[in-house]
């Protein structure tokens, strides 16, 4: 019979390396853009109505016909972010986060007027396009829109490619 002995030291290893990984709501951290509210994750591609349920009722929610094609588009407005949704015969799903203010941020602690060079910093080089930095990852870009060297806008958007 055969022994297969793991070292210790590679399990020690292994479990730094899926610890160190592992952001503080527990996702992986490799280049997955989400934004926190109140201790819950919020992801575009999640399930809206079971996230709205979760974080609270929304300051203002608005529904109007898709111009995009079939279904309702949902926005729900909370203090210092916006939940954009869309909504099809099967499920309702976020496409969209924008944060609207400085009191909140994103998890590596970006805010609105921050300097550009703070995002860099946080996120690393970016694809630069007109008026603002964009990082894209796992069906999700994040964009940081800048005026004048600083942070004007930041949206979380789904990624259509």
């Amino acid at each position: 019979m055969k022994k297969y002995g793991i070292g210790l030291s590679f399990i020690a290893l292994i479990c730094t390396l899926l610890v160190s990984c592992q952001s503080a709501e527990g996702r992986m951290s490799d280049k997955e853009y989400y934004f926190c509210h109140n201790g819950h994750t919020i992801t575009v591609g999640d399930d809206a109505d079971g996230l709205v349920e979760s974080i609270g009722e929304a300051n203002r929610v608005s529904r109007t016909t898709s111009c995009a094609g079939e279904g309702e588009d949902e926005l729900y407005i909370y203090s210092g972010f916006r939940l954009f949704a869309h909504r099809d015969m099967e499920k309702c799903t976020v496409v969209a986060i924008e944060l609207t203010n400085d009191a909140v941020s994103t998890p590596e602690g970006i805010r609105i007027g921050d300097k550009v060079e703070r995002v860099k910093e946080r996120y690393g080089e970016a694809k630069e396009k007109n008026g603002f930095l964009e990082y894209e990852s796992k069906g999700c870009r994040l964009r940081f829109y800048l005026r004048e060297g600083r942070v004007s806008g930041i949206k979380y958007l789904k990624n259509d490619g």
